[in-house]
């Protein structure tokens, strides 16, 4: 078993329980509650709970020498962490604090980058009509008018008519400085006659596919603002892409990415805002705006949602740990 982080080491990284806590329950939109403690290996763990989870606990433990962050998910886990602050060996999900902010961790490789992952749907269920959020935010979405399961490819096939995925309107969802968007994708046709949503939050950020097949982005931000802007990459009919598209406020650019490498980038600048305050719902293979007729046709897969913009390095370990 590898040796656990210092109190002093690990305190830098996670700050005070009921602090960060706080600072949870303001991304999440919901509050946590103390719902009791017991002890773990000699230390007094206290208990928290927060609805918006999925009744999924949080676990704080901490004494003069040892401190560590226990989350309950499917199993009980243990976050391990080395003497230099690298995470070197992690369940299969833990939340941690680091650089201001809470992080829902879901490790599938050792290079796929974990940090600000605030939504990923798989799409990968056998059976259903519910798409689960895998990274642990409990923002799963509900299949309407019939996305059909394709177990093979681990996907959901889209028919271009109405089908798609609502997942809601979290919070957590709403990402105004930046963010890093990504899925696989394989159309079967031009979707809609608008093209194709890959997946849009509503009024603020949306990723499709445009009628003659390539791929194409919309944001609230000052510029480019909420209108398509369309690349020259194309999504192929029938084959595999994993496009990802990021936006940095700070930095002032939004990237987009085929297969892994940088296809596309502009100068883009502000914060990202809501065009339609009364439309906030985050859709899988449409858009929640009422006569929009762009669903997309064909199938989807492994749907990623970084609060942050991803360096293209970090895209590319995407493509190649999670290659179809």
């Amino acid at each position: 078993m590898s040796k656990l982080l210092t109190a002093t080491v690990l305190a830098a990284v996670l700050g005070s329980a009921q602090e960060d806590l706080d600072k949870l329950s303001q991304k999440l939109g919901s509050a946590w509650t103390e719902i009791g403690g017991d002890t773990y290996k000699g230390l007094t763990v206290s208990k928290w709970q927060n609805d918006s989870l999925n009744r999924e606990e949080v676990w704080w433990a901490s004494e003069a020498e040892e401190s560590f962050l226990l989350v309950r998910d499917d199993v009980f886990v243990l976050a391990q962490a080395g003497d230099d602050g690298d995470w070197f060996t992690l369940p299969k999900t833990v939340i941690i604090f680091r650089a201001g902010a809470w992080h829902r961790v879901e490790r599938e490789g050792e290079k796929v980058p974990f940090r600000d992952l605030v939504g990923h749907w798989k799409l990968a269920e056998t059976e259903g009509t519910e798409a689960r959020d895998a990274c642990g935010y409990g923002s799963h979405g509900k299949h309407v008018k019939g996305p059909k399961v394709d177990a093979d490819s681990r996907s959901l096939a889209f028919d271009g008519k109405g089908a798609h995925v609502n997942v809601g309107a979290a919070p957590i969802l709403s990402l105004s400085d930046g963010f890093t968007l990504a899925a696989w994708v394989r159309p079967s046709g031009a979707g809609g006659e608008a093209g194709g949503i890959i997946a849009s939050k509503e009024g603020e950020y949306e990723l499709g596919r445009s009628p003659d097949g390539k791929i194409q982005f919309a944001m609230a931000n000052e510029t480019p603002g909420w209108n398509w802007t369309e690349t020259e990459a194309a999504l192929p009919v029938d084959k595999w892409t994993h496009v990802a598209w990021s936006y940095s406020a700070k930095e002032k650019i939004t990237r987009v990415y085929a297969n892994g490498k940088e296809v596309f980038k502009t100068a883009a600048e502000g914060k990202i805002g809501d065009e339609y305050p009364d439309q906030n719902e985050f859709w899988i293979g449409g858009r929640q705006k009422e006569g929009g007729a762009e669903f997309f046709e064909g199938r989807i897969a492994d749907v990623r949602l970084y609060d942050s913009a991803l360096k293209a390095e970090e895209v590319a370990a995407i493509h190649s740990a999670t290659a179809r």
